[in-house]
Formats: structure tokens, sequence, C-alpha cells
């Protein structure tokens, strides 16, 4: 992972951000989408020969193999909801930056709860 390509795009896009604030406030704010698209598409680079590792493993298991998505997925949401939220409070939008990651919060609870509900049914068998 080139972790020093990326802090070097970030804090260039940075100073990017804070001169263009000061002429072109509404170009500052797409400056720093696009630097966060670039990131996250760098980010990704990286993250699909891990996903496809786990996937493997997730194969291997057969029907334990929704176990291992749950997770994966809630991982995905909270990425995306951080994200979000992120570009929102750059363009000062703080309270509706809280609502996406409530948003992206809530979305994980509900993902969870069918591997909740099956904890349980494996927590009763034990207890019984």
């Amino acid at each position: 992972m080139n972790f020093y390509g990326i802090a070097a795009l970030c804090i260039a896009a940075a100073v990017l951000c804070v001169l263009l604030r000061q002429y072109r406030p509404e170009f500052a704010v797409t400056a720093g989408i696009a630097a966060g698209v670039a990131v996250m598409y760098l980010l990704l680079g990286y993250a699909v020969p891990a996903v496809e590792e786990v996937r493997a493993l997730a194969d291997s298991l057969g029907d334990s193999a929704q176990y291992i998505s749950v997770p994966l997925k809630s991982l995905g949401i909270c990425y995306i909801g951080q994200f979000a939220g992120d570009v929102c409070r750059d363009a000062g939008q703080t309270s509706l930056a809280g609502k996406v990651e409530l948003a992206s919060r809530l979305a994980v609870l509900i993902i969870c709860i069918p591997l909740i509900s099956a904890i349980m049914d494996i927590v009763k068998q034990l207890v019984v």
C-alpha cells in the first residue's frame, strides 16, 4: 500500500482547498470531493485482493458464509457513511453529516439483525 502517496495527495488537496476557499469557495468544495473520490479509488485497488481472499474463505465455509458477508457489508456501509459525512462537513452541512452517519449506523443494525437472531438461537440451544 502506497500510504505516502495517498498522504501526499491528501495534503496537496487540502492546501488547494484552502487556497481556493479564499477566492472561489464553490470550487474548494468540488476539489475536496474530487480528492476524496480519488483517494477512495486508490484504496479500492488495495481492498479488492483482501475482499477476494475473504470471499474465498467464505466459500470454503459453505453454509456459514452468510456470517462473513454481514461484517463485510457493514464495513462497506461504514466507509461510505463516513465518506458522505465528511463531504457534508466539508460543504459546511454539519447537521446533514450527522444524519448521514446516523443512517449508516441504522443500516448496519438492520443488516446485523439476522446475525443477532442466529446467535440468539445458538445461545438458546446451549442453555436448554
